[in-house]
């Protein structure tokens, strides 16, 4: 049983926030998969237009790029989710993870037959079997999840969870968070049910919209985005991006200046309806199709639209959680006492209680790594006309006594808070930051005007931009970063702030 003695409700005025920092709508541009000659470049487009971003890895697929994930998640401007191998398994004969026997063939070969008993030249469906349904009937009971009457194989779903564990703790060792979120593989989306243990939330391959008159779907919770309502937990371990601008350009063969007029207008009704804009597009395509630079078109049409609107950019990961840790908390108070004020989090996870197939829908709350941000009104307070501080990260100051603050999550159902109290250097400058250059023999100076990260492209001279590669990288917030470099390039470098504000420098 769980008991705990909640505070006696004051006058404080203190609510959480729709979206990170109290932004007016959140904004995704995500891949799933990457390699090293389009996602250096993205990156650094991410830093020109002042957009952080988000790529679905994988450790199992053969020629995967990795070795870059963790110093590029320490800078920051990138955020990794998980690319899951729908196409694997856990053999349940011999224990090893592998692509399901068969699974991208048309007929059964004696590997299928061995694993499932199938006759030897019998045809089949292609990304077939699935996790779930597919493998529940395939091998009567054994594998899988019969979604038709709620009822788990003899293996307790051991052959898709190992191959989420696998995955999960790989990521782990790179850059210590597990995942909430992932992206199904070659657009399998069939055994969706079978993820609720393991993930907050699931994107699939199914853009929004599949013409240009249909609304974007940016839902993102109760009354905010389109459609205002839906299930949430359900809703979001299958879910459609909003849009596929590259694709519908480059793969559909869609005018680009209806693309833009579509993106433009479903963007300005996610300001005004507080939903979230998940753009998705396949960054290796773009390389391998000689159009990479219009990704960094894509960037500038988003912040062009946006204008000076406090959209925040980030992850599909980074979203999943922050809507979530937000859905958790029930309710949220302030106490002020002996010139400190106490904000107190009651944090439920209600989904706990429900079933969908039969499966709970318990949030996997170790996955959760995003902090809660609630807007405070401290006119009145003992605090009213100071600066403050938290005991808890940074704070953004509003004015007239009014600040967003951050409120930890510890991965648990308790109570959460942070104590604000008098003091200095405790507010974010949210502002994009700027940088001078200065060179010497072969080091390279760069100063910012507040703290950042930085990282330094180079490429041959005269060469495209669009070819740079990282470097080096500076991944400790400071207000100088030195650089070697060398005669016969061009350099480039992105800054990137402890809000998450960026910017890229041309040497």
């Amino acid at each position: 049983m769980r008991i705990k003695l909640w505070p006696k409700a004051t006058i404080i005025s203190v609510d959480k926030c729709n979206h990170r920092y109290g932004a007016k709508m959140t904004f995704s541009q995500q891949t799933d998969t990457i390699v090293q000659n389009s996602i250096y470049a993205v990156e650094m487009y991410g830093f020109k237009n002042n957009v952080r971003l988000g790529a679905f890895v994988a450790n199992l697929l053969p020629g995967s790029y990795v070795s870059g994930i963790k110093d590029v998640e320490s800078t920051g401007l990138i955020r990794h989710d998980i690319y899951f191998c729908t196409d694997y398994w856990r053999n349940p004969t011999t224990g090893v993870i592998e692509v399901i026997p068969d699974y991208y063939g048309t007929t059964w070969t004696s590997a299928g037959a061995a694993a499932f008993g199938t006759t030897i030249g019998t045809t089949k469906t292609a990304r077939s079997p699935s996790h779930g349904q597919g493998m529940y009937d395939l091998t009567a009971g054994q594998l899988g999840y019969d979604y038709v009457h709620g009822i788990m194989g003899a293996s307790n779903l051991l052959e898709v969870t190992a191959v989420e564990d696998n995955m999960q703790n790989w990521l782990f060792s790179l850059i210590n968070r597990y995942a909430s979120t992932a992206s199904y593989r070659v657009g399998d989306n069939k055994g969706w049910y079978t993820h609720l243990k393991r993930w907050c939330g699931f994107r699939n391959s199914s853009p929004s919209p599949t013409v240009l008159t249909d609304r974007a779907i940016t839902q993102y919770g109760n009354n905010l985005g389109y459609p205002a309502a839906t299930t949430t937990r359900t809703n979001f371990i299958n879910y459609n991006s909003s849009f596929r601008w590259w694709d519908a350009i480059y793969s559909e063969g869609k005018a680009k200046a209806d693309v833009n007029a579509y993106m433009v207008a479903e963007l300005n009704n996610t300001i005004s309806n507080a939903g979230w804009y998940r753009d998705f597009c396949h960054w290796h395509s773009a390389q391998a199709n000689n159009s990479l630079p219009s990704i960094n078109e894509l960037l500038a049409l988003f912040r062009t639209t946006v204008g000076s609107n406090f959209v925040w950019t980030c992850s599909n990961g980074e979203a999943i959680e922050y809507m979530f840790v937000r859905e958790l908390c029930k309710r949220i108070t302030a106490v002020d006492k002996d010139g400190k004020i106490t904000v107190i989090v009651d944090i439920v996870d209600n989904f706990k209680d429900l079933l969908t197939m039969g499966l709970s829908q318990a949030l996997r709350l170790e996955t959760i790594n995003i902090p809660l941000s609630a807007k405070i009104d401290l006119t009145g307070t003992s605090l009213a006309g100071k600066n403050i501080i938290s005991n808890y990260g940074k704070i953004v100051s509003l004015g007239s006594n009014q600040y967003i603050i951050q409120i930890p999550f510890n991965q648990q159902e308790l109570f959460q808070g942070v104590i604000l109290q008098e003091g200095s250097n405790g507010y974010f400058v949210t502002t994009i930051p700027t940088a001078t250059k200065a060179t010497s023999g072969n080091v390279l100076t760069i100063t910012t005007n507040i703290p950042t990260k930085a990282v330094l492209y180079a490429v041959a001279t005269g060469g495209n931009d669009y070819d740079s590669q990282p470097v080096s990288r500076s991944n400790t917030f400071k207000n100088t970063h030195t650089f070697m470099i060398t005669s016969g390039n061009d350099y480039r470098a992105g800054i990137i702030s402890e809000f998450g504000q960026a910017n890229l420098i041309t040497i």
